[in-house]
Order: C-alpha cells, then structure tokens, then sequence
C-alpha cells in the first residue's frame, strides 16, 4: 500500500512538471478571423456603403442565374471579401480564381490576378513566396449578367524559393482589356517599345492588343520616380499600389509619378494597351532621395510641373490642379474604395498629406478625401507633405 501511494506521488509530479513545460511553450496561433468577411453592393464598381455585409467560410460559389441573397440583384453586382489568414509554412503559393465575371486578389496589398472584365467562366492562377505567419488577403468580384461564378483558393506548393526576375514578364494579348488567355508569353530586357503601326509579334494584331508586364526590381529605400511613356493606355503598381491610372486613348504622352518604397525586391505591374494608330509603350524610373523621419530628401531638384493647356497654374503653396476629366475622391487610400464624389477638370483642391501614390485633398465645399496624385498638378514638392497614416 505505501509503495502504490510513492508511485501515485512520483506520477502525478510527473504529469504536473509535463503541463507546467507544454504550457510555457510557444503556441502556434492562427489568425483571429478564420473567415471572410464579405461586402456586397447593388452595383459593379462597389461604389458607396455595401447593402450586405456578413461572414463566408470559403470564397466557392455558383450561383448560376440566381442572386447572393434576397437583398441583392441577381446582375450588376459586385463583392469584396477580406479576411487574415494563417499560412503554416514558409513557401510558394499557388492561388488561382475562378470567375464569371471580372475578380482582382491582393495578397498584403500585392496585385497577383487582375481579370477585371466581363468574362465567361474561366480560372486564372498565379504564385506567391510567403513567409510563415498571417497574411491580409482581399478579394474582389463582380458580376455583369448571365451566370453567375465567384472561387478563389491556394495551395502550397513545394520547391525553393523564387529566384529574382532579371526581366520583364510580358504577357501579350490580342485583346484590348488583357482578356486571358495571353498570345504569347516572353521575357522583354526592358519596356521599351515603338511598334509603330506594326504588332509586338506573332499571332498578334496591330492594333487593339494588350500587355501586362511583371518584375521584381531591387531598389533603395527612399523616393523612386516612375515615367511612363505611352500610346494609349496604361496603369502602373509599385509595390502593390497603383501609382498611374490612364486607362484611356493618348498620343504618345509620358506620365510621371513618384513612390515611397521601403527597399529590397520591389513588385512592380505595368499595363498597357493600344487602340489604333501608333504604338508605344515605355517604362523608366530613378531613385532620387531618401527617407528621413517619414519625410523624403531630394538629392536633387524636384521638376516643376506646369499645367496642361486650359488650366490655370496653381498659387503658390500645397495646392493643385485637376487634370483628369472627372477625378474620383475616395474615403481612403485605395483603388475600388468608396467613391464620395467626382470633381471635374480645373478644379483646385488643397493638398493635406499624402499615402504612397495618393493624395489626401480637401475640396472647395470643405470636404476632404484621398485622389491618385498622377491626377493632380502641382508645383508643389509632394515630399514637404505629410505621409499619412491609415
């Protein structure tokens, strides 16, 4: 009898020293919202507040001819689904979308599938290295008329990592609106292109085609300006924001905007399509200043930028003009955000601060919002603003 009570005693030490060693271990911990939280509008553009917002398990839907919910039409309607996940093990992703019509999927604020256009039901893939840890995932989709598709889903895939892009990805389609799937795709040393009214290659028309062009691009930490030179339309991403949007016919005009970029491998996506006529696409940037205290250091003379024709300069100061012919004003600093209004060509807004490729203004009402600062003229050093934090 005592010896069965010391083993009793010697075990139950034993059991308390094993729960008080596992308790003071590191927990591995997943990410507090396991779904998605889903928004959806009666409309394509998720435009103003969302008539529904509620939580899925998994992005998986067919909803043929049929609506979401009783709320929402069964056509022109759009969602945003956002959620932090968990990704066990450090590696390459494969994500891949499915839709009917146009989706959009960011990973930490990264672009990786732009199909932003009215489709049948067709799926696009594309990979990603991540670290172990959570992630910010959002997805966006909207639905035009017909059937009705919306999946997105990933896998691990093995393998090392992805070795740095000496070169531009082009994929090249025959089609205006990057339609999948591409022509053809290749390597380009650079963007650096006057087709003339010939087609960038085989099986491609001469006019009414499309590019997009893909790279990671080491760069120092600080201020880095980006031009791009094009005939017709283009839109450009540095590091998962969207820093020029003219998606619209031009004759060989060169936009210019500056980044802030924190350093190291870069993702930078340029877009471009032709219409008709001439051919040009051109893509060119240079650092030229750190980062001190938030607060950018040219290290060399910021260009004076003069206003296009019919515009009156603006005075001096933290203002600019308009020169889009109707600019959105947005809630935050975000493509496909809320929309608060539109102000027209001309128009003189006070620059407040500033976030990436954005601009937060206060309009002449009093009103205040964020624009595409490649929108906006200014004499104004866009380093003396503030950068503004979400």
């Amino acid at each position: 009898m005592k010896i069965n009570r010391s083993i009793d005693y010697v075990c139950t030490v034993i059991v308390l020293i094993w729960l008080l060693l596992a308790a003071s271990l590191p927990q591995q911990v997943e990410a507090a919202d396991a779904k998605w939280k889903a928004q959806y509008w009666n409309n394509r553009t998720l435009s103003g507040s969302p008539t529904l917002t509620r939580e899925s398990d998994a992005i998986n839907y067919d909803w043929g001819d049929g609506s979401p919910d009783p709320n929402i039409d069964k056509d022109a309607f759009s969602v945003r689904w956002t959620r932090t996940v968990y990704f066990p093990t450090t590696g390459n992703y494969n994500f891949t979308a499915t839709m009917d019509d146009g989706m959009r999927v960011w990973v930490d604020g990264t672009l990786l599938i732009d199909s932003w256009t009215d489709s049948q039901v067709h799926s696009i893939s594309s990979d990603t290295w991540l670290n172990a840890g959570d992630h910010d995932v959002k997805v966006e989709y909207y639905e035009a008329g017909g059937k009705a598709v919306a999946k997105m889903s990933w896998v691990p895939m093995s393998g090392p990592p992805p070795t740095p892009i000496e070169r531009w990805r082009g994929e090249y389609y025959p089609y205006q609106n990057l339609t999948a799937p591409p022509a053809f795709i290749r390597e380009d040393n650079d963007i650096n292109f006057n087709w003339g009214l010939n087609a960038p290659g085989a099986n491609m028309p001469a006019d009414h085609f499309s590019v997009r062009w893909t790279r990671y691009v080491t760069l120092n930490p600080g201020q880095v300006r980006f031009s791009a030179t094009v005939d017709d339309g283009v839109r450009l991403w540095v590091n998962g924001n969207l820093l020029i949007d003219q998606w619209h016919d031009n004759q060989n005009i060169t936009y210019t905007a500056v980044a802030v970029v924190p350093g190291g491998s870069i993702p930078i996506v340029m877009e471009y399509y032709e219409n008709y006529g001439e051919a040009i696409a051109r893509l060119n940037y240079e650092w030229i200043g750190p980062v001190d205290g938030g607060n950018v250091v040219p290290t060399i003379p910021p260009p004076t930028t003069m206003p296009p024709t019919g515009i009156e300069a603006p005075p001096d100061g933290p203002y600019g003009v308009v020169t889009a012919a109707a600019l959105n004003v947005r809630s935050t600093p975000e493509i496909g955000d809320n929309v608060i209004t539109a102000v027209p060509y001309g128009t003189l807004l006070e620059l407040i601060g500033r976030n990436g490729g954005w601009l937060k203004v206060r309009l002449p009402d009093g009103s205040e919002g964020w624009v595409g600062s490649s929108y906006i003229v200014t004499t104004y050093p866009l380093s003396n603003l503030s950068v503004l934090d979400l």
